[in-house]
């Protein structure tokens, strides 16, 4: 029987993954752009300004409703 390939962590279809992903994020981020309700929101500006631990600065903010 022969001997099954280790798995590689890196390579062309992890790189390739990686791309896709890059490119509609980027495709997203523009779409949300197009509205300034969500650009001038305080989540927006941390996401896209912050500097570190963005998930804690997320926590930080107050508590919204939906109203």
């Amino acid at each position: 029987m022969p001997a099954i390939p280790e798995k590689s962590s890196v390579g062309d279809k992890e790189d390739a993954f990686i791309e896709q992903r890059r490119s509609l994020l980027e495709k997203f981020m523009r779409e949300c752009g197009k509205y300034e309700y969500l650009i001038e929101s305080k989540e927006f500006k941390i996401f896209t300004h912050t500097k570190g631990e963005v998930d804690k600065a997320l926590d930080d903010l107050p508590r919204q409703t939906p109203l």
